[in-house]
Protein backbone atom coordinates (compact mmCIF):
# COMPACT_ATOMS: atom_id res chain seq x y z
CA UNK A 1 0.00 0.00 0.00
CA UNK A 2 0.95 3.63 -1.16
CA UNK A 3 -0.50 6.76 1.29
CA UNK A 4 0.77 8.71 -1.20
CA UNK A 5 0.41 12.35 -0.16
CA UNK A 6 1.84 14.92 -3.08
CA UNK A 7 0.05 16.41 -6.13
CA UNK A 8 3.45 15.04 -8.17
CA UNK A 9 2.15 11.78 -7.78
CA UNK A 10 -1.42 12.32 -8.97
CA UNK A 11 -0.83 11.04 -12.61
CA UNK A 12 -1.22 8.17 -14.75
CA UNK A 13 2.34 6.78 -14.68
CA UNK A 14 1.93 6.57 -10.78
CA UNK A 15 -1.20 4.34 -10.90
CA UNK A 16 0.30 2.41 -13.58
CA UNK A 17 3.55 1.36 -11.43
CA UNK A 18 1.37 0.91 -8.23
CA UNK A 19 -0.93 -1.46 -10.49
CA UNK A 20 1.97 -3.66 -12.65
CA UNK A 21 3.58 -4.15 -8.30
CA UNK A 22 -0.17 -5.51 -6.89
CA UNK A 23 0.00 -2.35 -4.84
CA UNK A 24 -2.98 -0.40 -3.53
CA UNK A 25 -2.89 3.36 -3.45
CA UNK A 26 -4.34 4.36 -0.23
CA UNK A 27 -7.63 6.55 -0.13
CA UNK A 28 -6.07 8.82 2.10
CA UNK A 29 -8.23 11.88 3.08
CA UNK A 30 -7.40 15.32 4.44
CA UNK A 31 -7.34 18.59 3.73
CA UNK A 32 -3.88 19.13 3.98
CA UNK A 33 -3.47 17.10 0.62
CA UNK A 34 -5.08 15.48 -2.50
CA UNK A 35 -7.36 12.58 -2.30
CA UNK A 36 -6.89 9.93 -4.77
CA UNK A 37 -9.54 7.13 -5.43
CA UNK A 38 -8.09 4.76 -7.70
CA UNK A 39 -8.00 1.51 -7.68
CA UNK A 40 -5.22 -0.53 -7.86
CA UNK A 41 -4.86 -3.69 -6.57
CA UNK A 42 -7.08 -6.43 -4.97
CA UNK A 43 -8.00 -4.11 -1.94
CA UNK A 44 -8.90 -0.85 -1.29
CA UNK A 45 -7.35 0.98 2.01
CA UNK A 46 -9.28 3.65 3.00
CA UNK A 47 -7.35 5.95 5.75
CA UNK A 48 -9.59 9.21 7.19
CA UNK A 49 -6.81 11.50 8.80
CA UNK A 50 -9.58 14.40 9.11
CA UNK A 51 -12.15 16.63 7.53
CA UNK A 52 -10.40 20.06 8.69
CA UNK A 53 -7.17 19.27 10.29
CA UNK A 54 -5.33 16.25 10.06
CA UNK A 55 -4.52 14.18 13.21
CA UNK A 56 -7.04 16.80 14.98
CA UNK A 57 -10.60 16.98 13.44
CA UNK A 58 -13.33 14.56 13.81
CA UNK A 59 -16.15 13.29 10.85
CA UNK A 60 -19.92 13.86 12.06
CA UNK A 61 -22.60 11.20 10.74
CA UNK A 62 -23.32 13.44 7.77
CA UNK A 63 -20.05 13.40 6.84
CA UNK A 64 -19.37 9.48 7.15
CA UNK A 65 -22.91 8.48 5.27
CA UNK A 66 -20.90 9.28 1.91
CA UNK A 67 -17.79 7.05 2.88
CA UNK A 68 -20.24 4.16 3.83
CA UNK A 69 -21.55 4.24 0.04
CA UNK A 70 -18.15 4.77 -1.54
CA UNK A 71 -17.00 1.32 0.47
CA UNK A 72 -20.20 -0.57 -0.59
CA UNK A 73 -19.37 0.39 -4.06
CA UNK A 74 -15.53 -0.44 -3.82
CA UNK A 75 -16.27 -3.89 -1.91
CA UNK A 76 -18.66 -4.97 -4.58
CA UNK A 77 -16.06 -4.31 -6.98
CA UNK A 78 -17.42 -1.08 -8.57
CA UNK A 79 -16.02 2.96 -8.48
CA UNK A 80 -18.16 5.64 -7.22
CA UNK A 81 -19.26 7.63 -10.22
CA UNK A 82 -17.59 11.00 -8.69
CA UNK A 83 -14.75 9.08 -7.66
CA UNK A 84 -11.08 10.92 -8.25
CA UNK A 85 -9.11 9.20 -10.00
CA UNK A 86 -5.88 9.91 -11.97
CA UNK A 87 -6.55 7.45 -14.92
CA UNK A 88 -9.68 6.35 -17.14
CA UNK A 89 -8.98 2.18 -16.81
CA UNK A 90 -11.92 0.79 -14.42
CA UNK A 91 -11.25 -1.65 -12.10
CA UNK A 92 -10.69 -4.99 -12.94
CA UNK A 93 -11.87 -6.81 -9.70
CA UNK A 94 -15.49 -8.71 -9.59
CA UNK A 95 -15.12 -7.66 -5.67
CA UNK A 96 -13.03 -7.03 -3.17
CA UNK A 97 -11.55 -6.41 0.31
CA UNK A 98 -11.67 -2.53 1.70
CA UNK A 99 -10.31 -2.00 4.69
CA UNK A 100 -10.29 1.38 6.59
CA UNK A 101 -7.80 2.51 9.42
CA UNK A 102 -9.31 5.82 11.20
CA UNK A 103 -6.38 7.47 12.09
CA UNK A 104 -8.03 11.29 12.09
CA UNK A 105 -7.72 12.54 15.67
CA UNK A 106 -5.79 12.89 19.28
CA UNK A 107 -8.93 12.72 20.80
CA UNK A 108 -10.10 8.98 21.00
CA UNK A 109 -13.20 9.48 18.16
CA UNK A 110 -11.59 7.39 15.78
CA UNK A 111 -12.95 4.42 16.90
CA UNK A 112 -16.90 5.60 17.37
CA UNK A 113 -16.37 7.06 13.97
CA UNK A 114 -15.13 3.72 12.61
CA UNK A 115 -18.80 1.77 13.93
CA UNK A 116 -21.44 3.37 11.35
CA UNK A 117 -18.72 2.61 8.41
CA UNK A 118 -19.00 -1.10 9.35
CA UNK A 119 -22.56 -1.87 9.82
CA UNK A 120 -23.62 -0.93 5.90
CA UNK A 121 -21.27 -3.88 5.30
CA UNK A 122 -21.88 -6.11 8.11
CA UNK A 123 -23.42 -9.49 7.43
CA UNK A 124 -22.94 -9.02 3.69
Amino acid sequence: MLEVRHDSYRCEAMAAIARRHGAALAVSHASAWPLIEEVTAGFVDVRPHGPEEPYASAYDAEALGPWAWRLRCWRDGAQPDDARTISDRPPAREGRDVDVCCNNDVAGDAPRQAAPLREPLDGV
